[in-house]
């Protein structure tokens, strides 16, 4: 079981614990294995959603083409956290990071995995360091993966939403800096991943205002 401090992970999101309360996330076993959620047996026990929704960032984010189906969205979009490396929400998604937080769309009353955003936390340094941006395709019963849920992913800039989200969260809680590991340097870089990982991590983070640094990290100074 990993943790932060109550006060240093997503207060933004609304989770308000008492003082010197530690917030745990979900334990999860690192092969997959899951169950039902106890409040609410359609979600897997390893993931909690927050209280805050993500609106503010989907009006934002919301490509032009697409701005005409905000009233469609609206609502929507949730946001879950987990912890831990290894297999979450049945299979969908493999977290690399210690700290995942997962957009879902929420289609006939099932909660719905279609991106994330892995990171690492270093009280140490001040530092949040992100080292996954991914896409999540949703399985069906047969194996075959639901693309339907496109419709519901790609109108979104959504690589920069949630790096934004992330670095909003950091700013308020006082961290330094914010930093991306370049596309080079992700474990699972390859020559057939390589403009699909240029996009997600070297081009999002300069849109975003990002620096590169000695170590080739994408940064971003939050507070001197």
């Amino acid at each position: 079981m990993f943790s932060l401090h109550a006060y240093s992970f997503l207060r933004m999101f609304g989770l308000r614990p008492a003082t010197e309360q530690r917030i745990h996330f979900p334990p999860r076993s690192k092969w997959g294995d899951l169950g039902p959620c106890a409040d609410d047996p359609l979600l897997p026990f390893d993931v909690t959603r927050t209280e805050t929704r993500p609106d503010a960032y989907i009006e934002k984010f919301i490509g032009d083409d697409h701005r005409h189906r905000l009233a469609e969205l609206s609502g929507v979009y949730d946001l879950f956290v987990t912890s831990g490396r290894g297999y979450a929400w049945n299979f969908s998604i493999f977290s690399d990071c210690t700290y995942t937080i997962i957009l879902t769309c929420k289609e006939n009353d099932v909660y719905r995995p279609i991106a994330c955003i892995g990171f690492d936390v270093s009280r140490l340094w001040s530092t949040i360091t992100v080292g996954q941006i991914q896409g999540v395709g949703t399985p069906r019963a047969n194996g075959k993966h639901d693309k339907s849920i496109a419709r519901y992913l790609l109108p979104l800039r959504w690589e920069q939403m949630l790096l934004t989200l992330l670095r909003d969260y950091a700013k308020q809680e006082g961290f330094r800096r914010i930093r991306v590991i370049p596309a080079r340097k992700q474990t699972y870089f390859c020559e057939e991943r390589e403009a699909r990982f240029i996009r997600r991590y070297e081009t999002t983070a300069k849109l975003l205002g990002f620096s590169r640094s000695w170590f080739g990290y994408h940064v971003y100074r939050l507070h001197w």
